[in-house]
């Protein structure tokens, strides 16, 4: 999960691991970086990366030209480093987004 620092505030890392854990019942929780460049939900994981099984995810990548390009490949060079539950290497898929979408003032390439 990204770490943002206007969620939560004056909770630790370890604080919202704990509340993770016990309120989604899982032992292992993995930190990305940044979220989503110019993203309209304030850094919500979905629009990055999300787990399709045990230990396996799916990741957006960017073309090398992109501002996104920066943020996607620390996401992917953490979740190489990410061990699941049991301790395995989890696994990941990407897929290279080339949508435009368009905000009130210009147009946002993702």
């Amino acid at each position: 999960m990204p770490a943002q620092c206007n969620r939560n505030p004056t909770l630790s890392r370890e604080q919202i691991e704990e509340y993770l854990q016990a309120y989604l019942g899982v032992s292992q929780v993995i930190w990305l970086g940044k979220g989503v460049f110019n993203d309209e939900t304030d850094g919500h994981i979905d629009n990055l990366a999300c787990f399709v099984g045990p230990g396996e995810v799916f990741w957006m990548d960017r073309q090398q030209r992109d501002v996104q390009h920066a943020i996607s490949l620390d996401a992917w060079e953490r979740l190489q480093d990410a061990r699941d539950a049991r301790g395995a290497a989890s696994r990941s898929t990407s897929c290279r987004c080339h949508a435009r979408f368009r905000s009130a003032r210009r147009k946002l390439r993702v």
